[in-house]
């Protein structure tokens, strides 16, 4: 049996890999995207539109390559939002610490 300690240090572990390879699927679109922006294509192909959604970003099926490119940007800023601590808070810990010395 495992440790149900063990399982919760796991599932962290899984979302970060999950999210990493999302990036990447979002990036190797990114450039495939980018492409057929620059050969004045008007809808992206299906198989493209397929992997879109695939990667969590929301696409009808027809969708202009520059309309999928601002989608994976809007989805990649979901993948790339981390907690951040303000800066007054550190501040104050740190005075907080050197207080105690």
């Amino acid at each position: 049996m495992i440790d149900p300690e063990y399982e919760i240090l796991e599932q962290p572990a899984d979302a970060e890999k999950t999210r990493r390879l999302r990036m990447v699927l979002l990036d190797e679109l990114l450039g495939v995207l980018e492409e057929l922006n620059l050969r004045e294509i008007q809808f992206t192909p299906q198989s493209i539109v397929d992997k879109l959604r695939m990667a969590g970003v929301p696409s009808p099926s027809k969708i202009s390559p520059t309309k999928a490119l601002e989608r994976i940007f809007l989805t990649q800023e979901k993948f790339m939002s981390t907690k951040v601590i303000p800066l007054n808070h550190a501040t104050r810990r740190k005075n907080r610490w050197r207080g105690a010395i």
